[in-house]
Parts: C-alpha cells; sequence; structure tokens
C-alpha cells in the first residue's frame, strides 16, 4: 500500500513538473515521456472577474484551485466573526484567531451572547415581604442542591473570547447587541479588552440595546479614543424589565459627543417611546456630518422632540448629503396633523446646498383624505438626486403640488413615492416634471378604472379560470392598459421600474405587479429593468429580483 501511494505521488508530480525528485539523494531524474513545463494558469484578471461574477457564497468551493482563490476563500470565511453562543464551534473559532495570518482577515465582528441570563421579571418593588423571603429561600435551596462548578462557563467563554479577539488589530466593524440579559461581572473587562484593541481601526460601530445597557456599554471608564470611527449606529431596544427611571436617553450624549469630530455618517433608531427632546438638545454640531438617519417615534411624546430635532438638522444643513426622517408609531390621526405642522416647520425656507438624497416618512392617519405633504417649493435643493415620500398614498392634486415647480428642470434621478390611485395623468406629470428620472418605485392602492377603496382587484371579480383553457381576463386590468394606451412617454429615460400595490387580503405591505409594470413599459421606448422582490418575506416567484422588459 505504501508502494502504491509513492508511485502515485511520484506520478503526479511528474505530470506537473516532468521530473522525479528522490528522497535518497539530491540527483533528479528526468523523464522524457513526461511534459517539462508546469500546466499553465488562468491570469489573475481572469479569475478575479469570474469571481466577482459569483456570489460571495460560492467563494468556499473555489479553495482548492490554486493559491490565489485559497486566499480569497479564506479572507471569505474569516471575515465576519460572530460571537453569539457559548458552544465548541465559537471555542474553536477564537482558538484558531491565535495564529496572525487568521486573525489579520477578521474585518467584522458581531458580539450578541445569547447565553446570558435573563433579567429578573419580578422586581423587589412588586413583591411583598413575604414574596422576597420565599423567594430568597427557594434561590438558597437551589444553590445548595446545585453543584458548584470550578468555574463559571459564561467567565470562561468571555475569557476565551478576549483572548482571541485580541489578535483581531484589522477590524473595522462593530456590533454590540444587548437586550434585557444579565451580563456577568467580567463582561466589563471583556469591554474594556475590546475597546483598548479595536478602538484604533474601528470605522463603523453600531450599539443595540436597552437605555440601561448604553450605562455599561458606554462607561467613560472603559472606553477609549476613536480616531477613525466615521459611522455610528444607535438602534435603541424597547426593555420589558428595566424601570422607566432607567430609561433616559442622555445617556449616549458623552460618547456621541466624543466622537463627534469624526463622524459622517449619524443614525438613530428606536423602539422605546421616550422624550428624545434632551438628546438631541445635549447633542453638538458633528462638524462633517453627511449622512443623517432618524427613526424614532416623534409623535408621543411631542413636548421637546420636535423642535430639538429641527434644530439639530438646521446645525449641519451645509453639510448633509442624505437626510432621513422617519416616524414610528405613525397611525394616529391627531399625531399625524402634528407632524405635518413639524414637518413644514422644519424643512421650509431652509438651504441644503449638498443635499443629494432627501427621504421623509409622511403618515396618513385613520382617515385616508388626511395626508402630509411637506412644502417643497419654499426648499432649496440644488444637488437632490433620490426622493423617497412613503408610508401615505397621495391624490393626483398633493403629486401636482410637490413636482409645481420645485423640481421641474433638475437632476432628479431616482423617485420612491405612494400614490392613491395609478393614473396615466400622473405619470405624465412625472414625465413633465422630472425629465431624468431613470428610477421609478411607485406604491398604489388601485388603478384608474376602479372603485374606491376596493380590497382586492380579485375580489369584486370573477377572474379565476374554471378550465385550464379559458383565457385569464382581468376586468380592471384591461381598463386600465386602455387608458394607458393613449399615453406617450416615448422620451422618458426610465431604465428602472417597480409599480407595487396594497393588496389587504394578503399582505400589509406592498406587492409588485408585473403586469402593471409591463403595461407601462409598453409607453416607453428604453429597456426597462423590472423590480420584482417585495419588501416583505412573502413568497416571491421570481427570485433574481429583476426582469427585463
Amino acid at each position: 500500500m505504501f508502494l502504491n501511494l509513492t508511485r502515485h505521488s511520484l506520478h503526479r508530480q511528474a505530470v506537473t513538473t516532468g521530473f522525479y525528485e528522490l528522497s535518497g539523494g539530491s540527483q533528479q531524474t528526468h523523464c522524457s515521456y513526461f511534459p517539462t513545463t508546469m500546466t499553465p494558469d488562468l491570469p489573475v484578471e481572469i479569475w478575479l472577474y469570474i469571481v466577482s461574477m459569483l456570489p460571495r457564497d460560492h467563494i468556499r468551493k473555489l479553495v482548492g484551485i490554486n493559491r490565489m482563490l485559497f486566499s480569497l476563500a479564506m479572507d471569505e470565511i474569516y471575515r465576519e466573526v460572530r460571537y453569539i453562543d457559548n458552544n465548541q464551534v465559537m471555542r474553536k473559532t477564537f482558538h484558531q484567531l491565535k495564529y496572525p495570518t487568521i486573525a489579520r482577515r477578521v474585518q467584522r465582528v458581531y458580539i450578541r451572547p445569547g447565553f446570558f441570563p435573563e433579567m429578573e421579571i419580578f422586581t423587589k418593588a412588586k413583591l411583598s415581604y413575604l414574596g422576597r423571603l420565599r423567594l430568597k429561600v427557594f434561590r438558597l435551596g437551589r444553590k445548595a442542591s446545585s453543584p458548584q462548578p470550578t468555574l463559571d462557563p459564561q467567565e470562561d467563554a468571555l475569557i476565551a473570547a478576549g483572548h482571541g479577539l485580541a489578535n483581531c488589530t484589522a477590524v473595522e466593524e462593530l456590533t454590540i447587541a444587548l437586550h434585557d440579559l444579565h451580563p456577568p461581572p467580567s463582561f466589563a473587562s471583556f469591554l474594556k479588552t475590546i475597546w483598548v484593541l479595536l478602538a484604533p481601526n474601528l470605522r463603523r460601530l453600531t450599539i443595540d440595546a436597552t437605555l440601561p445597557k448604553f450605562a455599561l456599554l458606554l462607561n467613560p471608564a472603559l472606553l477609549q479614543a476613536f480616531p477613525n470611527l466615521t459611522d455610528l449606529h444607535i438602534s435603541i431596544a424597547f426593555s420589558r424589565l428595566s424601570p422607566k427611571r432607567q430609561r433616559d436617553p442622555r445617556v449616549i450624549l458623552p460618547f456621541a459627543n466624543a466622537v463627534s469630530g469624526t463622524i459622517l455618517h449619524l443614525k438613530i433608531s428606536s423602539s422605546e417611546v421616550v422624550d428624545f427632546g434632551d438628546l438631541f438638545y445635549g447633542l453638538t454640531c458633528f462638524p462633517n456630518l453627511q449622512k443623517l438617519g432618524v427613526y424614532i417615534p416623534l409623535n408621543s411624546p411631542p413636548s421637546k422632540v420636535h423642535p430639538a430635532l429641527g434644530q439639530f438638522i438646521q446645525l449641519h444643513t451645509k453639510s448633509l448629503q442624505d437626510l432621513t426622517v422617519v416616524p414610528l408609531d405613525a397611525m394616529m390621526l391627531q399625531d399625524a396633523l402634528r407632524y405635518r405642522a413639524w414637518v413644514m416647520e422644519l424643512i421650509c425656507g431652509l438651504d441644503f446646498p449638498l443635499l443629494r438624497s432627501l427621504h421623509i416618512g409622511l403618515l396618513m392617519g385613520y382617515m385616508f383624505n388626511i395626508t402630509t405633504v411637506p412644502p417643497f417649493s419654499s426648499i432649496r435643493l440644488p444637488q437632490l438626486v433620490s426622493l423617497t415620500l412613503v408610508d401615505a398614498y397621495l391624490p393626483r392634486g398633493d403629486i401636482e403640488a410637490i413636482f409645481n415647480g420645485t423640481f421641474n428642470g433638475n437632476c432628479l434621478e431616482s423617485l420612491r413615492i405612494g400614490v392613491e390611485k395609478l393614473s396615466s395623468r400622473i405619470l405624465l406629470i412625472l414625465a413633465e416634471r422630472l425629465p431624468h428620472l431613470t428610477s421609478l418605485d411607485m406604491t398604489f392602492r388601485r388603478r384608474s378604472g376602479e372603485p374606491f377603496l376596493i380590497q382586492d382587484a380579485y375580489d369584486s371579480y370573477d377572474v379565476s379560470p374554471r378550465h385550464d383553457t379559458l383565457p385569464y381576463i382581468d376586468p380592471p386590468q384591461l381598463e386600465f392598459e386602455r387608458r394607458m394606451s393613449g399615453c406617450d412617454l416615448k422620451n422618458w429615460k426610465v431604465r428602472n421600474l417597480k409599480l407595487s400595490r396594497v393588496r389587504w387580503s394578503s399582505c400589509a405591505l406592498p406587492h409588485y405587479d408585473l403586469r402593471t409594470m409591463e403595461t407601462v413599459a409598453r409607453c416607453l421606448s428604453f429597456p426597462v429593468i423590472y423590480g420584482v422582490r417585495n419588501y416583505c418575506a412573502c413568497t416571491n416567484k421570481h427570485s433574481q429580483g429583476v426582469l427585463w422588459s
């Protein structure tokens, strides 16, 4: 068996190099019937082009072809380290990080220790004296009956993670998520190790936690300098167990103000309903801020957050290039009216000389005729390229008011908007006012020719064929096609088209309407790419995401 393996290895070596290397000496025996040159490989440029056309997961399957693909596969395998569990796989990963050739490949670290114990649901304030006494007796009995391990598994896991991540000095992106869990005492030392070693090269930081946990994660005694931090994402999670007195958003201020000098992208999102007025009033000016995203409950309570956020945006009008303001909990009539007044006061008369993308979440309210249309005619947006107005379905009059002279003749290339009724008149208005538009993403409730507030196009009409041989008939679609036949959009430069519709019988989110997109595309003179990817998790027949017309 050993002889056969030796012959096989020598045969492979002779095929690739044309020589037999004898282990007993330095003499080499040349075989004339084997090739004398190495098998040529493809150029590096061709391999890079092939890899660029493949999904990132497929790079791992090319690990054994050549050295370059092996290096790319190793980069993909160890690009991200996810610390979410305490098992043998995680321990093996942290053990491998002690090698410099592996540790230098790590660029992203995701920390979400789900094995921490959950916080106590019942607090002392909710338990009577007898209840607290029974709880203490139960804990003492359970502690005496259970065997005490020599080392806490949580402590051991944190020590192994700290030793492994200590070698990953090339990490540029860090995400820490900690909700209603009770971390062990050694978690503070683990955080200090992370901040000391990863802070110098860190470029993007995402913290997803409840407000009481921000005091632990952003402890000034543990933090270090972040000279290269450019992206900061603060996500405030809803807490079910912490008392309300600990839910103060001002705990974020010391860290945010300390890194304000280098931040280019700031995103603040929250599912916790608290007063963010003190937070925005306490934030200093970010001199280099280019992208701002705000996803917080702007409606409740409205005492301070509206003027505070407006003042914070006005401080950065000269540097902002991307602005997103999306309110949460937006289905209340009185809040919709209050929000509309605030939006008008916020952006009326402002000058955004560098703004290229604007995303404003509109409110609908309980009444469908209650819309929130910002006064774009009083805003100066000379460089605007992308506009997004979602969460409301605007009638044709509001569409004309928005684009009446404001965006006429400018360089707006992308538009995402919701309309009440899709008609040829709305498309003609957009084609006339936005001649340079190349991407259109429109959500509608009904098409022209359909009754108002129809639940579904398939609810009021019997369109399901009883046999496979019968033709598919859709009266609303036929009426819409008849009205679109006289619409001339030949000079419109739209290349990417997505038309979605809300179908109340299936999902609250809009689904793409392929037949309506085909009807509109026939009025255009250029080839169109259809967007057939939903914003929800519903089954999608076209998995690639785009279709050519």
